[in-house]
């Protein structure tokens, strides 16, 4: 991409200087000699960020899903360092450098998040199986325990290549991990259902979300894939976009409910705020869900659980209608 603008910013300035009398006379001489200095400073500009972002990186490699970046970030005053996956401006994902802690669950995905939260509670019964979209670097597999069974649907394979050979929280999970290759829907439409305790959807955290993992007959698949009492979690956390709304409009359409929790940042874990959605059936609520939904969880500080707003409803999205406008934040 830096290629491409800075290469288009000489094209237009070619087109200034091909009949230079002819742009001398419309623009001015000025102009021209501003066009000039823009140029060769835009030039300037994109080689450092091209030149700093090589040398933070630990690796860089892309694919028509985009640029992946690992960083190694160092610590700070309060936040440990970390191993950090980027596509783009997005963190996918990361892992503390010191080996004493690098099984911590980072970023969206602490223990006092709503996912942290529905994979601990759904844990403390029996063994249990997780499904997962979107792998990132396989963060949420660090809560696997011995028996449990973690699926994860990834698109990307350069993601899943570089979750493997540069992050630990797969290798170092006690639970059976197994990769699916694929878009996550898809893959889920051609299985038979898995009885998942707990169905994690984590595709939403970018500015170009996949809409169809959004939509009623998205969510009609997820539960067919959930044990009876199990738990949908979704990561609505998006600077662009408000998704709850989305969420529960979808739970009404399959007549589920759905509970908002919010985190806190936890800096010296690399814990960042993050909103998610716990969804369960009505005709068969989940524990956890009903406790969250009528307060009698005792929340750790810095998290808290509420119901969708009923003022703020939108129409729920099909495969046939969707609207992001009405969600632009």
């Amino acid at each position: 991409m830096p290629v491409a603008l800075g290469a288009c910013a000489i094209v237009v300035l070619l087109g200034l200087l091909r009949k230079p009398q002819r742009s001398a006379s419309r623009l001015g001489r000025p102009a021209v000699l501003l066009a000039e200095g823009l140029t060769v400073l835009l030039l300037v500009l994109l080689f450092q960020v091209v030149r700093l972002q090589s040398r933070q990186a630990l690796v860089m490699v892309r694919n028509f899903y985009g640029v992946l970046r690992v960083n190694i970030v160092p610590p700070g005053r309060v936040r440990p360092g970390v191993t950090q996956l980027r596509n783009g401006t997005v963190v996918h994902g990361e892992e503390i450098l010191d080996t004493a802690r690098n099984d911590v669950p980072t970023t969206y995905y602490g223990q006092k998040s709503g996912v942290g939260i529905a994979l601990l509670f759904a844990r403390q019964r029996v063994n249990i199986r997780v499904g997962v979209i979107g792998l990132g670097v396989g963060t949420l597999a660090r809560y696997g325990q011995k028996g449990d069974h973690y699926f994860f649907y990834e698109i990307n394979p350069l993601v899943v290549d570089v979750a493997n050979r540069l992050f630990d929280f797969l290798s170092q999970s006690e639970a059976q991990v197994e990769i699916i290759p694929g878009d996550g829907r898809l893959s889920l439409a051609r299985q038979a259902p898995q009885d998942f305790d707990v169905l994690v959807v984590d595709a939403f955290s970018g500015d170009a979300i996949p809409v169809h993992l959004l939509t009623r007959e998205a969510f009609e698949l997820y539960f067919r894939h959930l044990k009876p009492e199990g738990v949908l979690a979704i990561h609505v956390t998006n600077r662009l976009l408000d998704l709850p709304p989305v969420v529960e409009a979808a739970a009404r359409a399959v007549g589920a409910r759905a509970v908002k929790v919010t985190n806190s940042e936890d800096e010296a874990n690399a814990v960042y705020e993050s909103d998610w959605m716990l969804l369960d059936r009505a005709a068969t609520p989940n524990g956890t869900v009903s406790a969250l939904a009528e307060s009698r969880i005792s929340l750790p500080a810095g998290t808290s659980s509420q119901m969708e707003e009923k003022d703020r409803t939108v129409r729920a999205w099909t495969d046939d209608y969707s609207n992001l406008v009405e969600i632009l934040n």
